[in-house]
């Protein structure tokens, strides 16, 4: 299992012992495949909204993590020699964007114990004249007790930098209200290389002169969740996981399978605000030999996440496979 070395500062007192220091991660290879492929500008489920254009982004996203990352000989993850050896510094300044997004999100689930997270960018369509040209953080989302939170993201292609956590606190503080109430936690994250891949987590003091966004958790939701909804029946399939359904799509080329609980469908079809509907248990679960035989994939279990995504690997993604160099996998 992949490991990630986390610092924590600037938490209140009496914070949860992992808002404090130095602590380590043990996401599974769906997770991070999960924070990857779902963040950015557009959702996962975004992008399919543009055919076979979003069908290659998707698959772009996903292969980012094969090309760039590997996890050496023991847990823990590293730049590839394709990243070190093939990327110029424009390209790697790019990457390093891509991957300080999907480790913030990554961080926001299992450490700030944030379920949903979106880039502000969506609520353009809400906002298009607030959010217009302005200084504010990457990610806005709602934490499992249905209080906002506020993240900036940066990433960097090798050591932590003091003066981009500066920037990213200053930008995290741009945000005084979301739907009438302060966010609860303001946070700056920075992922970096030293050597391996490390997560800084900083909450910021205090708030900006920033500005309010009017939205309700409602709209939030209906944002995270509608893209999936956009998606062609006839490309989806019903599977029962532990006698619960999820609606699923598949890529075999990638050797991935993401799917959705179909009670999230009902809630976000009634507008739904009370976070409850949305809310599931993360954990690995079975899936039955029927399914494994129509999805290609070479093991049986799925990946099941709290905001009722689910996400399943193939061979391409095992520990042996990230071990090798790209080109080799």
């Amino acid at each position: 299992m992949p490991t990630i070395d986390y610092y924590t500062d600037g938490f209140p007192p009496g914070s949860a012992s992992c808002l404090t220091g130095w602590h380590r991660l043990q996401p599974r290879r769906e997770d991070i495949i999960w924070s990857a492929a779902s963040v950015g500008k557009d959702g996962l489920f975004d992008l399919l909204a543009y055919g076979p254009f979003g069908w290659d982004e998707i698959r772009f996203r996903t292969y980012m993590v094969a090309a760039w990352l590997q996890q050496n000989g023991g847990s823990e993850i590293t730049r590839s020699a394709v990243y070190n050896d093939a990327l110029d510094p424009s390209e790697k300044g790019a990457v390093s964007f891509f991957l300080g997004m999907a480790f913030a999100k990554l961080a926001a689930e299992f450490v700030l114990d944030v379920p949903w997270l979106i880039h502000l960018e969506k609520l353009r369509r809400i906002h298009p004249v607030v959010l217009a040209g302005r200084s504010r953080p990457d990610l806005a989302g709602i934490n499992a007790s249905g209080d906002w939170v506020v993240v900036e993201a940066k990433g960097r292609t090798n050591s932590y930098s003091q003066t981009v956590m500066e920037a990213a606190k200053a930008q995290s503080r741009q945000i005084l209200s979301i739907a009438g109430t302060a966010p609860v936690l303001r946070v700056a994250s920075q992922a970096y290389f030293s050597p391996s891949l490390r997560v800084w987590l900083s909450d910021p003091d205090g708030s900006d002169d920033g500005y309010n966004l009017d939205i309700t958790a409602s709209q939030f939701l209906q944002l995270y969740y509608e893209p999936f909804l956009r998606i062609p029946p006839g490309l989806t399939r019903i599977q029962r996981i532990e006698d619960q359904p999820y609606i699923f799509f598949d890529y075999k080329d990638l050797d991935v399978s993401i799917g959705m609980h179909r009670d999230v469908k009902k809630a976000v079809a009634e507008h739904a605000e009370n976070i409850e509907q949305f809310r599931f248990e993360r954990r690995f679960a079975q899936t039955d030999t029927a399914a494994k035989f129509s999805t290609g994939h070479d093991h049986d279990v799925v990946a099941l996440y709290r905001d009722g995504l689910a996400v399943q690997l193939g061979a391409k993604w095992s520990i042996e496979s990230m071990q090798s160099p790209p080109t080799d996998r």
